[in-house]
């Protein structure tokens, strides 16, 4: 008998697709955009950081949706979806330490928004790996 799929990793996991293709996207266009005003020579070095760690950022969420979807019915490979689901985590902080590092004050509304769906994810990978136990 097959297990049944954790709704709650599986529905975050798409979420995290969506999520992971846009801000792909929007971290190409970032990293073009930068490579341009760097080519004028203008000094972008924190720029290029933020777009390179944007860029990441989706393909990581890519990453852990796609893991996500495979895993909901597979309690043996939650500890997948917990590692990429910490390393979602880990680039929303850094992302926000970054914005700190160009001068913005810390923006707990996006801090909190931006952790959400990865904390949804992960409590389903957590629920998930309890099944296995």
């Amino acid at each position: 008998m097959e297990n049944k799929s954790n709704m709650l990793l599986k529905v975050t996991a798409i979420l995290m697709i969506i999520g992971g293709i846009f801000i792909s996207i929007v971290g190409i266009i970032a990293v073009v955009g930068t490579g341009v005003i760097a080519a004028i020579g203008i000094n972008s070095g924190l720029l290029m950081t933020a777009s390179v760690l944007a860029l990441l950022s989706g393909i990581v969420n890519l990453i852990a949706g796609i893991v996500g979807v495979g895993a909901a019915s597979k309690p043996q490979k939650a500890s997948k979806c917990i590692f990429w689901g910490s390393l979602v985590v880990l680039l929303c902080v850094a992302s926000n330490a970054l914005s700190m590092v160009g001068g913005l004050p810390l923006n707990f509304t996006s801090l909190a928004i931006g952790l959400v769906l990865p904390g949804l994810y992960l409590l389903g990978a957590f629920q998930l790996k309890k099944k296995a136990a």
